[in-house]
């Protein structure tokens, strides 16, 4: 009886971890559901359902970055810096194999706002990072001679 409670417990101790992947599968799929339905949305001009939708996941997704980073651009899209900028640092935040359009959007929107320290600070960030990043050196070409 006792060799019996302890194979239980083994089996048990073997499925706590398959039940939690899973569980992260179905979030992850979740996930991807809902920045497709953004991406719709934004489509058909529906930007800030778009934004509010992907605002939607979770900080502990493993899409997040890119929920946050597509959420910035859309913002920038809208001419709404602030926000852009906001999505653009919690991208940051994260692991992301886009961290370079980050920096740019980065930069971009602190150009935008008029904060010229900032903008240079994350540009020089990307480039630092990613020295062969074409729109970054040219986005940072054109905020330093629209500055004269």
């Amino acid at each position: 009886m006792q060799m019996n409670t302890w194979f239980w417990r083994g089996m048990l101790l073997l499925a706590l971890p398959m039940a939690s992947a899973q569980a992260q599968d179905i979030s992850l799929q979740q996930s991807r559901k809902i920045i497709s339905e953004a991406m719709e949305l934004y489509g058909s001009e529906k930007r800030d359902a778009a934004i509010r939708l992907l605002e939607s996941i979770h900080p502990g997704d493993t899409s997040y970055a890119e929920a946050q980073l597509l959420a910035a651009d859309m913002s920038f899209d809208k001419k709404d810096y602030k926000k852009s900028k906001m999505h653009a640092l919690q991208s940051l935040y994260m692991p992301s194999a886009r961290r370079n359009a980050a920096y740019n959007l980065l930069a971009l929107s602190y150009h935008h706002l008029g904060v010229n320290d900032s903008s240079d600070y994350y540009s020089e960030l990307g480039l630092n990072a990613f020295p062969f990043d074409a729109l970054l050196a040219y986005n940072r070409g054109l905020a330093l001679n629209a500055r004269g």
